[in-house]
């Protein structure tokens, strides 16, 4: 019974360590998560804006060149939404672009993006359109795209870090737990003696 009870107090503690190291990973992740999301739509923005002050025709010739630089899949895209060039895909064969969620966005404010499953590639990425103008009139679209999986694989890194964290430093917290423990079960131990004296009959003097 004493045992039981002493164990029930330190899982009690352990239970309560776990949750706390559990519930800052779930948040952690959050805030990473949207961290290297914002991160990548940044990157993309600066090149995709950088992109578009180049001709249409120029952009297109250079896809690939400008894929290798923002380290991303680039799509030219012209004003009717049809696809001039694609560095990971086959223009001529690619359907029209023009009502993807991130070109309706540019087409309104200059700029849009999306995250969503790509048909092509078959993988969710995160999209980012800027509309290429000349003067007022849009010529087209510059569109840059990369898979979430590396956003993936930076809370994945941050999971690997909690785990060894909590693996060192579980030890010392079940230490503490187990002393907490002790100074916990002792004045309960006493008390539950005192009152097993009582019933058997005898008086074992004052308590305190």
């Amino acid at each position: 019974m004493k045992k039981r009870l002493f164990f029930r107090i330190l899982f009690s503690y352990c239970v309560v360590i776990l949750l706390v190291a559990l519930i800052a990973g779930y948040f952690s992740a959050k805030q990473i998560r949207l961290h290297e999301t914002r991160q990548v739509e940044e990157n993309f923005l600066n090149h995709a804006r950088l992109a578009a002050l180049l001709p249409l025709t120029d952009m297109a010739r250079q896809v690939n060149r400008l894929s290798e630089v923002a380290r991303a899949r680039v799509t030219v895209i012209n004003a009717a939404g049809s696809v001039l060039a694609d560095s990971q895909g086959d223009a001529p064969h690619m359907e029209v672009h023009l009502n993807r969620p991130e070109v309706v966005e540019a087409r309104i404010r200059g700029y849009g993006k999306a995250i969503r499953r790509s048909s092509t590639l078959r993988v969710d990425m995160l999209y980012v359109a800027v509309a290429v103008r000349d003067r007022e009139a849009i010529q087209g679209y510059v569109r840059m795209a990369r898979s979430l999986q590396e956003v993936e694989n930076a809370v994945e890194r941050m999971y690997g870090s909690l785990y060894r964290t909590i693996g060192f430093a579980l030890l010392p917290a079940l230490f503490l737990a187990l002393v907490y423990t002790r100074k916990i079960f002792r004045p309960v131990q006493e008390i539950r003696d005192y009152t097993r004296a009582i019933r058997r009959g005898s008086f074992p003097g004052p308590f305190l």
